[in-house]
């Protein structure tokens, strides 16, 4: 399998980051505690939110190396399809990519707010 996208199908790496990406996120999903800010920052729920801040990082961090694979890998050819089909492809493309970004950033930003330490920068 190639690295690099050939002009029918992704390439390897391409395909190792899409997985790897849907893993992480399903992850972090799972074993988000959820509730109010007491009980997600309850010493019972403290693996729990570590695990999912640290999944979190991840899908932000293979997100931003996604990105800048895709400067140097274009995607496949896009199938015959009507026009109308391939714009809203590209904008939900467009959109998947802001909700990778956008959604560890705003977890991100709302726990340092709130004056919570990630479980990467706590000691």
């Amino acid at each position: 399998m190639a690295a690099f996208s050939t002009r029918l199908r992704y390439g390897a790496v391409a395909q190792f980051f899409h997985w790897t990406t849907a893993i992480l996120v399903v992850a972090a999903f799972v074993y988000g505690p959820g509730g109010s800010e007491r009980q997600v920052y309850s010493p019972a729920n403290d693996f729990d939110r570590q695990l999912h801040e640290t999944l979190g990082m991840g899908v932000l961090a293979i997100a931003l190396i996604r990105l800048a694979w895709r400067t140097f890998d274009a995607g496949p050819d896009d199938p015959p399809m009507p026009s109308w089909m391939t714009l809203l492809s590209k904008v939900v493309h467009a959109i998947i990519y802001i909700l990778l970004l956008a959604i560890p950033l705003t977890a991100i930003s709302g726990a340092w707010l709130e004056g919570h330490p990630l479980a990467c920068s706590a000691r």
